[in-house]
């Protein structure tokens, strides 16, 4: 099993090409950051089985491939 630990950082918008995101089964905690939305070519993010709280960020609806 992964096992990262720590949050999300904002600076994952950065990675503006990224097309799949799976991070799951990890200990990530905090929210997930609005910055994600910015990952306009994604087409798969899987983030379940982690310690997130909070609401899933409106910008996520701005991705159209997921």
């Amino acid at each position: 099993k992964k096992r990262l630990q720590g949050t999300l950082p904002t600076e994952i918008g950065l990675l503006k090409d990224l097309e799949e995101l799976s991070l799951s089964e990890n200990e990530l905690g905090s929210t997930i950051p609005e910055e994600i939305g910015k990952l306009t070519l994604l087409m798969r993010l899987d983030i379940s089985k982690n310690n997130l709280s909070g609401i899933i960020p409106d910008t996520i609806r701005s991705i159209e491939g997921l």
